[in-house]
């Protein structure tokens, strides 16, 4: 397994066109026993005050499907598949539905110090139970999402 910043530099998830240096193209030319997944990630704010964390594996590509053409042929079709998934998991993104993500590790919610100290002594005077979180609805830990 190889993972790489194919672009060369972090970039900006929005960017368009995406631009791949060649290196990748000549790569998938010398391994064409290999498959090529498109990986997209964001990081952005919902309602926390930390980022969600969020990817997308894009559609897999064997590398043989593309390994007999030239360099400039391979990285545009790498190119497209990496802006589908990049686009892709911009609408989940925006969306700021967490029912269309797996979730692997939860965070912890809330503002945290004086804040926080501030929100459960205010629920606390209304007899409401105080949830850390900045969401509308708790789920099941009483942690909104």
């Amino acid at each position: 397994m190889l993972w790489i910043t194919a672009e060369g530099a972090f970039t900006d998830p929005r960017r368009r066109p995406v631009r791949l240096r060649p290196g990748i193209a000549h790569l998938v030319r010398r391994a064409p026993e290999a498959v090529v997944v498109p990986l997209a990630l964001e990081y952005p704010f919902w309602d926390e005050s930390t980022p969600e964390a969020l990817a997308r594996f894009g559609e897999p590509m064997p590398a043989s499907d593309v390994a007999g053409r030239p360099v400039p042929d391979i990285a545009g079709a790498l190119e497209r598949r990496l802006e589908t998934t990049m686009d892709t998991l911009a609408l989940d993104a925006q969306s700021r539905d967490p029912a269309r993500f797996l979730t692997l590790i939860d965070g912890s919610a809330g503002g945290g110090g004086v804040y926080d100290l501030w929100r459960r002594a205010r629920a606390w005077a209304g007899g409401q139970r105080f949830t850390p979180g900045h969401g509308d609805a708790p789920d099941q830990k009483g942690i909104p999402r």
